[in-house]
């Protein structure tokens, strides 16, 4: 039931369904992208509600003081997301990283042509 529950609310506000993907690879970034998304979004849901917080809800940590298991379950699924967010953080900034230097490396081939950006008159923009 929660299962269905998490993926009906991922589909309807943080875009799980809205992927067009060519590999793997980023069918699985996609999906960590979207799930943390909808955990950031639970988390300042019941933050501001003033409720317990919906993952631990769902990883059953509930506050008893024999479930010492529960705990540790949440803990672990917290470690984790925290891994994939540091993940994505690495990759963002090697791609602006790469991008930076591919525009870089494009506008050094378009001098050596003769052509040179900052004089080109630029085309309005149509809509």
């Amino acid at each position: 039931m929660h299962i269905e529950r998490l993926f009906e609310d991922g589909k309807g506000e943080v875009g799980l369904d809205h992927f067009e993907v060519r590999s793997y690879l980023s069918l699985k970034r996609h999906l960590v992208l979207s799930a943390l998304s909808l955990y950031f979004l639970c988390e300042q849901t019941d933050r501001l509600r003033g409720k317990k917080s919906m993952v631990d809800a769902l990883t059953g940590a509930n506050g008893h003081r024999g479930s010492a298991r529960s705990g540790h379950v949440a803990n672990e699924r917290r470690r984790r997301l925290e891994k994939a967010a540091e993940k994505i953080e690495y990759w963002q900034a090697r791609n602006e990283q790469a991008a930076f230097f591919h525009d870089k490396r494009q506008r050094r081939k378009l001098r050596k042509a003769g052509i040179d950006l900052r004089r080109l008159r630029r085309c309005p923009l149509r809509i």
